[in-house]
């Protein structure tokens, strides 16, 4: 493993034990699948399956028990995520079928425990199981190649897939991209890379389908671990088609978004540094939160379609369907313009003489005129005047 790939997983190692998550230190810990556009929640019983697909099923049931990463064999109902606040249960909510290195045999993933972000890979070796636990920003919409995003903060990510060798497996790097001005960094498969080539690999990424979620069937166990779940947690907000609980101190916030039929679309943890909250703006449901300062990042959630954007980093103007935002790319400030969520319907790249204020302070614009023109006061000339403009977006 190279030293770069290296440091990302160490990133993404703190990351996790920011939120008190846990990891184990043969993998990454990073994220929680989303669920993608149009996927939808099925039942079908165990007879629908292949005889692979039906024992790593009968693994949700507790029909079948699988070795954990300490070696130790267990059934789901008795696993335990340790290291969080208090010890939870793992409760299955959903699961999906797919082959991640593409050798033929069947790997699930399974969405598991209710408000707190984790879920199990589940991988068969000569009909053994075994169970790997994964924890927050690990795996953002895994694709039916087997190929997922992980992010190490707001401008940094990477595309992995994973690779099994027995009772082991290894993440392998394909591309990462850092947009941080003093680290600005981009490859594909280990190799520096220009960074139009990464964001033509990402774009192509981005539109390869994603898993189909199935949903479990709710069972005793389960209404039991959720009752334990909510003995360390306290409500802190919830609304249609989410929740937000919150510690004893209300220094963590760990939120669950579900789509109109009850399969989960995302969730995760945030530590108090600033604000903290969902709420429904334009027909979207919003997450928005701060990292202290002026410094806030926002992702958008269409309930009625299942789709989930990226982490959008202070946007200054947004509509039920458009969002602006500055980056620096490229040794300049760019004002980004694109679909909330799919950047081939609309994407646009806006440069003026933008001061680097942009980056540090909060500029607010609107969408006008049905979404053709964007309206936004900005300074130039070292901040020393501000501009108004409305500019025309077709």
């Amino acid at each position: 493993m190279s030293k770069s790939m290296r440091t990302m997983l160490c990133v993404l190692f703190v990351l996790c034990l920011l939120c008190g998550c846990k990891s184990q230190d043969h993998h990454a810990a990073q994220n929680v699948p989303t669920q993608g556009k149009g996927d939808s929640a099925t039942t079908p019983t165990k007879t629908e399956k292949t005889p692979e697909q039906d024992r790593l099923l009968s693994v949700l049931y507790n029909e079948v028990p699988i070795v954990d990463e300490t070696g130790k064999t267990v059934y789901v109902k008795d696993y335990h995520i340790a290291n969080v606040i208090q010890p939870i249960y793992a409760v299955p909510e959903s699961y999906a079928f797919l082959d991640f290195d593409n050798d033929g045999c069947v790997e699930m993933l399974a969405n598991v425990s209710s408000d707190h972000g984790f879920f199990l890979v589940l991988h068969m070796d000569d009909a053994q199981v075994y169970g790997y636990l994964f924890s927050q920003r690990s795996m953002m919409e895994p694709k039916t190649d087997g190929t997922f995003e992980g992010s190490g903060g707001a401008a940094e990510s990477a595309i992995f897939t994973l690779k099994f060798s027995g009772t082991q497996y290894e993440i392998t790097e394909l591309a990462y991209h850092n947009d941080l001005p003093e680290s600005k960094e981009y490859r594909i498969n280990g190799d520096s890379a220009a960074e139009e080539d990464y964001r033509s690999f990402y774009n192509q990424y981005e539109n390869k389908p994603n898993v189909q979620w199935i949903k479990v069937e709710t069972t005793a166990w389960q209404k039991s671990a959720d009752r334990v779940a909510e003995k360390y947690s306290v409500a802190y907000k919830t609304g249609d088609n989410f929740s937000i609980f919150t510690d004893q101190d209300e220094k963590n916030y760990y939120y669950t978004v579900k789509d109109k039929n009850g399969i989960v679309l995302d969730r995760g943890c945030h530590n108090w540094r600033g604000s903290f909250d969902l709420s429904y703006q334009n027909g979207l449901l919003v997450l928005n939160y701060g990292f202290g300062g002026s410094s806030f990042n926002k992702r958008y959630y269409d309930i009625s379609g299942s789709r989930v954007s990226q982490f959008f980093p202070s946007p200054v103007a947004e509509s039920n369907s458009m969002v602006a935002y500055f980056v620096w790319e490229d040794n300049q400030i760019k004002l980004i313009v694109r679909d909330i969520f799919d950047t081939s319907i609309f994407y646009k790249e806006i440069i003026r003489d933008f001061s680097d204020f942009v980056l540090k302070q909060n500029y607010t614009g609107e969408f006008i005129e049905n979404n053709t023109k964007l309206k936004l006061t900005y300074p130039v000339n070292n901040r020393t005047e501000l501009v108004t403009e409305e500019i025309p977006l077709i």
